[in-house]
């Protein structure tokens, strides 16, 4: 299953990778597998995160 976050505030949290005002994150069964902008993926549910803050990475401790 693939699941694309579309559109939303992302935090990295990387020393590496600026966060994005405007970001898109790709999520294929249960991992990340691509964070940028204007990301394309076929077959994928596409999640509008408009207006949204999105953690890659981060875990719910609350429903783990």
């Amino acid at each position: 299953m693939r699941t694309l976050l579309r559109g939303g505030t992302v935090l990295t949290l990387g020393v590496r990778t600026p966060n994005l005002v405007t970001g898109d994150v790709l999520i294929e069964d249960d991992r990340i597998v691509e964070v940028g902008t204007g990301l394309r993926a076929r077959d994928a549910e596409v999640v509008d995160a408009t207006d949204r803050v999105v953690l890659p990475g981060f875990v719910d401790a609350h429903r783990s």
